[in-house]
């Protein structure tokens, strides 16, 4: 939370088993996009409670290796080995 200078864990809802790879804060803070090894997919968070909001499944055939918001936070750009 940006307002009160504190981080949530996102480690109960960031499929524990599974490795991360690939991380990305939303402009205003409010989302967390995260990828994992071995898995074309992405999940985003809310960054204040640390819940899941979305998965996207299959965006890519190899794992997801760099994440960014746009500049109004209102899309997600990946990239991928699979070109």
């Amino acid at each position: 939370n940006p307002d009160e200078r504190s981080i949530t864990r996102l480690a109960a809802s960031a499929e524990q088993s599974s490795t991360k790879r690939a991380l990305a804060i939303s402009p205003d803070g409010a989302a967390v996009a995260v990828s994992y090894y071995f898995q074309g997919a992405l999940s985003l968070f809310e960054a204040d409670t640390g819940r899941a909001s979305s998965r996207f499944e299959g965006i890519h055939t190899a794992a997801v290796s760099a994440i960014t918001f746009s500049a109004e936070g209102s899309r997600v750009v990946t990239a991928a080995l699979d070109g």
